[in-house]
């Protein structure tokens, strides 16, 4: 099936799930949710393109506090539109695939079954919502599972890192910070003027942002 096919199909299912919850579809395939919470963490939900035509679900969050970097250009990305995963998790291979492969008939049977076990994996990612204090352990948790689901480590990952660099600021782990920036921007051969930018953020990165 065409792409066109695939999303006039999909999309509507995922809708019934995730707009009631107060997310918003965004044209890239992902669910942001419109209100952050209290410590800056953003719902996001994905159906993420892979090779040979496969898409897997994919849950996380977005950080208001935390940048990205485009080209040499540091952006924030506090917005629903602008919001991108900072953390996230794919559904483990081969248990929630779609297919633009199946055929239509083949993937209209599938989906009640995927929607129904991907909200329930992200909902349950979700709870609790975490609280400041919570977010380092998250990033272990997730790494940790990313890794025993042989999915791509986080240094094969453009934001994780960084953006747990500027989660460890915000909780005062100042030392720890500085570090994994340190690594982060050496591993991409960043410009001096996108590093010393980076590095004031997180400088100024506290309790408020």
């Amino acid at each position: 099936m065409t792409w066109t096919e695939f999303k006039d199909r999909a999309l509507p299912a995922f809708d019934e799930v995730f707009l009631p919850m107060g997310f918003e579809r965004f044209s890239r395939m992902e669910w942001v949710e419109t209100a952050s919470s209290d410590v800056g963490a953003r719902r996001m939900f994905a159906l993420m393109a892979f090779k040979g035509g496969k898409v897997i679900p994919a849950w996380g969050y977005s950080f208001d506090y935390v940048p990205h970097v485009a080209g040499d250009t540091v952006h924030w990305h506090r917005t629903p539109k602008s919001a991108i995963f900072d953390l996230w998790q794919e559904a483990p291979y081969g248990k929630m695939d779609l297919s633009l492969l199946m055929g239509l008939p083949a993937l209209e049977a599938e989906l009640p079954r995927t929607v129904k076990q991907a909200k329930a994996a992200a909902t349950s990612f979700w709870k609790p919502r975490p609280a400041l204090a919570d977010l380092p352990g998250l990033f272990q948790n997730v790494e940790a599972a990313r890794a025993k689901a042989k999915q791509f480590g986080f240094d094969m990952l453009v934001q994780p890192r960084l953006a747990w660099a500027f989660t460890l600021a915000r909780t005062g782990e100042r030392a720890r910070a500085d570090d994994m920036l340190a690594d982060w921007m050496e591993k991409r051969k960043l410009a001096d003027p996108t590093r010393q930018r980076l590095e004031a953020l997180l400088r100024a990165t506290g309790s408020k942002y």
